[in-house]
């Protein structure tokens, strides 16, 4: 017997929207679907102790990655 689904709803800037969009997209799967392994994969790892990098940090070299990337591609 599968588990009852329920809505979680709440509001995220629109440009992180339309890339959510396009990568479930890309990897062949709803929006809803990625967000939902996306929050069960963050809290097994949070309580396995694995996410050892502040947000802050982590936040920082994300976008230092991410924008060197995209620049590169124009």
């Amino acid at each position: 017997m599968s588990e009852r689904m329920v809505l979680i709803k709440f509001y995220v800037p629109s440009k992180l929207k339309e890339f959510l969009k396009g990568f479930a997209k890309e990897n062949g799967m709803e929006m809803s679907e990625l967000i939902r392994h996306a929050l069960i994969y963050f809290h097994m790892a949070y309580l396995l102790g694995e996410l050892k990098t502040p947000y802050d940090k982590l936040k920082k070299r994300f976008l230092e990655t991410f924008d060197n990337a995209y620049k590169s591609r124009k």
